[in-house]
């Protein structure tokens, strides 16, 4: 395994991201994440997430449909990535995992869900419980 970050991984850090924020509450289980993610790193990697969380914020802040337009983007570069269907198939289950850690499905996850498994011709039943 190489100790480089990948550009695949750092779109799909930015999808998670979007995900994470898209209900503008994110809890302290999906900062966690973050927080273990960073760890892994080397400082090289760090910058690079580092400026990517920065750029994301930005999106963040205008709102939803910037969120969902730019997970969308994320989602277009991941189907023109080499072997994006293993990719596709488990990094929606990490994204359902996600979604369900905080115990709160909201709706503005469920619409990004469902329109990232559409986009990428990928079946997961989100379910609620």
């Amino acid at each position: 395994m190489n100790n480089k970050i990948n550009t695949a991984e750092v779109i799909l850090f930015n999808i998670l991201y979007m995900f994470m924020n898209c209900d503008f509450d994110v809890s302290d289980k999906e900062s966690e994440i973050i927080e273990n993610t960073m760890r892994e790193l080397t400082d090289e990697e760090k910058k690079i997430i580092e400026s990517q969380i920065k750029d994301n914020e930005k999106i963040i802040s205008k709102g939803f449909d910037k969120i969902k337009s730019r997970t969308m983007e994320m989602g277009k570069l991941i189907n023109e990535t080499k072997d994006s269907e293993g990719i596709k198939k488990s990094f929606i289950e990490v994204i359902k995992a996600m979604i369900l850690i905080d115990g709160v499905i909201h709706k503005n996850e469920k619409t990004m869900f469902n329109e990232l498994c559409k986009l990428w011709d990928v079946e997961s039943a989100l379910e609620i419980k």
